[in-house]
C-alpha cells in the first residue's frame, strides 16, 4: 500500500513506479473499508378497504398526470390561447423563417454599432485626459473591444 501526493492510498503501483511518483510505502492497519447499509425504507400506513368509511374519511390522493412530451405541453397552450406550438423536433437543423432572421440580423447590427460608438467615445474621453500612462491598461482594453466590434461588424454586413 502507497501513500502518494495529494492524500491518496493506492495498491496499484509496484515499487519503482511509487518512488518516481514519490509515493511512500504504508502499512494497511490505520485504513478501514467502509461498509455500506441498506437504508430501509418506512413502511407504508395500512390502507382503508374501498368502500368502507374509513376510506371516505382518509385524504384524497392526488392524481397526477403521466409527463407529456414539451411539443404536447405547447400544443396544450396553444389550444387555450397561449403561444404557438413548437414545432417537433427533426432530424436536420431546424430553418429559421427568412424575415424573422433578417430582423434579427438587423438588431445585433444595431447593437454592434451602438457598443462600438459606446467604446470609440470612451476612447476619446482617455485621450483627452492626457494621462496615457495611467490609462494605458484600459485603453488597451478598449481598442481590442473596438477591433473584435468591427470584427463581429464585418462579418454580418457580408
Amino acid at each position: 500500500m502507497y501513500l502518494c501526493p495529494g492524500n491518496l492510498f493506492t495498491n496499484e503501483l509496484d515499487a519503482t513506479r511509487a518512488r518516481a511518483q514519490s509515493c511512500r510505502a504504508v502499512q494497511a492497519d490505520g485504513l478501514s473499508q467502509a461498509v455500506l447499509t441498506p437504508v430501509l425504507k418506512p413502511a407504508l400506513p395500512p390502507q382503508p378497504e374501498p368502500g368502507s368509511r374509513a376510506q371516505a374519511l382518509a385524504p384524497a390522493q392526488p392524481r397526477l398526470r403521466p409527463p407529456a412530451s414539451r411539443v404536447a405541453l405547447s400544443r396544450e397552450r396553444y389550444r387555450a390561447g397561449g403561444e404557438r406550438p413548437a414545432a417537433p423536433a427533426r432530424a436536420t437543423a431546424s430553418q429559421v423563417d427568412t424575415g424573422l432572421q433578417r430582423e434579427r440580423d438587423r438588431d445585433a447590427v444595431a447593437i454592434l454599432q451602438t457598443e462600438l460608438a459606446r467604446t470609440l467615445a470612451a476612447q476619446q474621453a482617455l485621450a483627452r485626459a492626457g494621462d496615457t500612462a495611467a490609462a494605458g491598461p484600459e485603453l488597451k482594453r478598449l481598442r481590442a473591444d473596438e477591433l473584435a466590434l468591427r470584427r463581429e461588424l464585418d462579418r454580418h454586413q457580408r
